[in-house]
């Protein structure tokens, strides 16, 4: 066993585990009842991206263009504020969505969530991969997720002379 081996194993069992406990959070979340539309959105994003990793895994720059996407959107879903009390309780001024991640009162220094970025991050990632799970689909053509050998690298190619499926 090489180590390409290995790290193929490891990053496999990462990503089923991520998309099982993904499935598990949003499921649980979902019976457990939510408070606003946008937390819905939240639950139902993470229930969708478990069962997107569970498919066939994407091309490695198909992951890090992902999660270079979800880092700018936590980013810029920061910056607008939210009027929503529920996270970050003891401030008077939120920023983040779906999350709060940002938050101060006026007088006081900033207060920055920790657990709230890293879920962020999370609901961020997996919109993202949804939508390239969308337009590979929807593309109709070879797509990140394919794997499969082009035949334009010297294979040969078995090619079916027959009409109609006859001889």
């Amino acid at each position: 066993m090489g180590d390409g081996y290995r790290r193929t194993i490891l990053l496999t069992g990462a990503r089923l585990l991520c998309g099982w406990a993904f499935i598990a959070v949003g499921v649980l979340d979902l019976v457990t009842g939510f408070q606003t539309g946008s937390y819905l959105l939240f639950h139902l994003v993470l229930l969708a991206g478990g069962l997107l990793l569970l498919q066939k895994p994407l091309r490695p720059r198909a992951y890090a263009a992902i999660a270079v996407l979800a880092l700018l959107s936590t980013f810029v879903a920061a910056w607008p504020r939210n009027e929503q009390a529920c996270c970050l309780r003891g401030v008077e001024v939120r920023h983040g969505y779906p999350l709060t991640v940002l938050g101060w009162s006026h007088g006081r220094s900033a207060v920055v969530a920790p657990a709230h970025v890293v879920a962020d991050l999370a609901f961020w990632f997996l919109v993202w991969l949804t939508v390239s799970f969308v337009i590979s689909k929807a593309g109709g053509g070879r797509s990140a997720t394919d794997n499969s050998v082009p035949p334009s690298t010297g294979a040969p190619v078995a090619r079916d002379e027959s009409v109609g499926g006859l001889p």
